[in-house]
């Protein structure tokens, strides 16, 4: 919310001046770097829909990490190739703000579903019941 914020506010007073290459070098190393995490935790989590709400929670924000990291690279290459356009920073922030923003409501969302349901074991082992 803040970053969204903040971004906003830049875009409506002025972007102040972003220097590409070292944005586009920097977020490009951590890009790639959380990819791999993300393919590494990909592979722990066997159904995403099914699995660990914490390993799936973890997977999420590494994913989302990379992406953010993508987008401020792609960013960082677009002011560097043009010499300006800098409003491009405090936008791509507010976009990725909002993404990560609607999915982790969606996640809370889920977490508290999974958290109201029944367990298997308050609805006790005598199936005859049921």
């Amino acid at each position: 919310m803040l970053v969204a914020a903040g971004a906003t506010g830049r875009l409506v007073t002025g972007a102040h001046e972003v220097h590409g290459l070292p944005v586009l070098i920097v977020s490009s190393i951590a890009a790639i770097v959380m990819v791999v995490g993300a393919l590494i935790l990909g592979g722990e989590v066997d159904d995403l829909d099914n699995g660990s709400l914490n390993m799936r929670a973890v997977f999420l924000d590494t994913a989302a990490d990379a992406a953010a990291a993508a987008g401020v690279a792609v960013a960082g290459g677009i002011i560097l190739a043009t010499g300006g356009l800098f409003w491009i920073d405090p936008a791509v922030a507010f976009v990725i703000a909002i993404v990560m923003g609607y999915h982790a409501v969606r996640l809370l969302i889920v977490i508290t579903a999974t958290r109201r349901a029944p367990s298997p074991e308050s609805l006790g082992t005598n199936t005859s019941r049921l």
